[in-house]
């Protein structure tokens, strides 16, 4: 009976007894990396490239992309009465006055443009365009395309 009683003690002081838990070692906290601001160029000009091979030859062609303009139709004149384009851009016109204007040229016209309304027309080819207000025909504007 010793031996059991001696046996139990030895069992409840091994289970009473305890080991420290195994904390792992805690880091320093690394400071965050600076945040670094966006280095900002000079603005340069949008272009598409087009390769065209020549037997062992590379030839690239800039293609530069089409631009809208635009045109406000304030106090009875469009504001840039002669406005010089590239082929292929557009041009807005938008109507700032309290009464209707038209931009109406041989080759195209916007319509009837109430106060606040407008229109965008595309230029393809290069040339001279004179155009008017249906309306008002001493309002009288030109579009030139290289």
């Amino acid at each position: 009976m010793k031996r059991i009683l001696t046996i139990l003690m030895l069992i409840v002081a091994a289970a009473c007894t305890t080991t420290p838990p195994v904390v792992p070692p805690v880091e320093p906290a690394m400071p965050e990396p600076p945040v670094q601001e966006p280095v900002q160029s000079a603005p340069q000009p949008v272009v598409d490239s087009q390769t065209a091979e020549t037997g062992d030859m590379v030839v690239e062609e800039e293609v530069t992309k089409a631009e809208e303009h635009k045109v406000e139709i304030r106090d009875f004149k469009f504001m840039q009465n002669t406005l010089t384009i590239n082929a292929g851009d557009s041009v807005t016109w938008t109507n700032a006055d309290g009464v209707p204007h038209t931009a109406t040229g041989s080759d195209f016209d916007t319509g009837k443009l109430a106060k606040g309304q407008s229109k965008t027309v595309k230029f393809d080819k290069p040339g001279s365009y004179t155009y008017v207000c249906s309306f008002h025909t001493g309002m009288k504007g030109t579009i030139v395309v290289e």
